[in-house]
């Protein structure tokens, strides 16, 4: 299972659309089976079709970066 935290939530809703807080929620884990897949590789971070980043800590989506952010390093 895939949690979402509400920072992440927060930061979808800032940057990326102002929707309600379920709403982005549903978004963000339509996105699950590219977060699984990254997450067998060891990533940190899935870059959307659509331009969105979302940063992974373990299994927890933990922030997100809207279409044309810069990450910086990921330690």
């Amino acid at each position: 299972m895939i949690h979402v935290s509400a920072h992440a939530i927060t930061r979808y809703r800032e940057r990326v659309c102002d929707c309600s807080k379920a709403e982005a929620r549903r978004r963000i884990l339509l996105h699950t089976p590219a977060i699984e897949k990254a997450l067998a590789f060891g990533a940190h971070c899935v870059l959307t079709g659509d331009g969105i980043r979302l940063v992974l800590s373990e299994r927890t989506v933990s922030t997100v970066f809207g279409r044309g952010m810069r990450l910086g390093p990921m330690e």
